[in-house]
């Protein structure tokens, strides 16, 4: 049940952000009113890419779907890669 709170935590907020947005930000235009939302989050981005390790990738592991190594090593149950 922790997704239903966390599902209406996450609603709240961007209902929350949309309200601040519109109350103080009015008077930039619409393209600077979607960007500002995504400016405070860079910091943590980058942070997280910088914390999480690369996943190893072997040299027979090609992630091209016309790859035969990539339809032999990764099953599928999509009639396009049998």
């Amino acid at each position: 049940m922790i997704w239903f709170t966390l599902s209406l935590a996450a609603a709240f907020l961007m209902a929350s952000n949309s309200a601040y947005m519109k109350r103080f930000f009015s008077h930039v235009s619409s393209w600077e009113m979607c960007v500002i939302p995504f400016l405070y989050s860079i910091p943590f981005c980058g942070t997280g890419l910088l914390l999480v390790d690369k996943p190893p990738i072997g040299p027979g592991l090609s992630p091209l779907p016309w790859s035969q190594s990539y339809s032999t090593s990764v099953p599928s149950t999509s009639p396009l890669f049998r």
